[in-house]
């Protein structure tokens, strides 16, 4: 089995193992470290189906990560993808510090004080409050696409 093939089924196991949570599977990585191979797999909250992009998500706590790991874990042990090659499992969230770069990771944000920094113009901070139909509401008011937001950087509030 190639790395990829090898990658696409932990991510299709992960993704079967947590989807019971409420959690869903944006991406797995696996590392080749000597003789054994560290898999990454990273879980966050689904987003909702039927919502008109305004739907604040809580962030995945320690608790879920700890039972995703778990489920994840027994998944791969009965697929047997590493057949006899020893393999260190990290289960975790993408964290705030995982740039904004698709709607989907700005959509994720709504609620959030996000850093933009737009390909022209100045960075500015500002709170999103809804992401549809292509476009970032902004709490100002503001409507932006994709391209004119540029990347983004959730920041971290310890008040609100």
């Amino acid at each position: 089995m190639t790395l990829q093939e090898r990658t696409e089924r932990v991510w299709e196991l992960s993704s079967a193992a947590v989807a019971p949570l409420g959690l869903e599977v944006p991406d797995v990585v696996i590392t080749p470290a000597g003789k054994r191979s560290v898999v990454r797999v990273l879980v966050e909250p689904a987003l909702p189906v039927d919502d008109a992009g305004d739907t604040v998500l809580e962030p995945i706590t320690l608790d879920q990560v700890a039972e995703a790991t778990e489920l994840v874990s027994t998944g791969i042990d009965a697929d047997d993808p590493f057949g006899e090659q020893p393999y260190t499992l990290e289960v975790s969230s993408p964290g705030v510090d995982r740039p904004l770069t698709s709607l989907e990771h700005f959509r994720r944000a709504v609620g959030r004080r996000v850093e933009f920094r737009p390909l022209e113009g100045e960075p500015f901070t500002e709170r999103i409050t809804r992401v549809a139909e292509e476009q970032i509401v902004l709490e100002d008011g503001r409507a932006l696409s994709l391209a004119e937001a540029g990347t983004g950087q959730v920041q971290v509030e310890f008040r609100r």
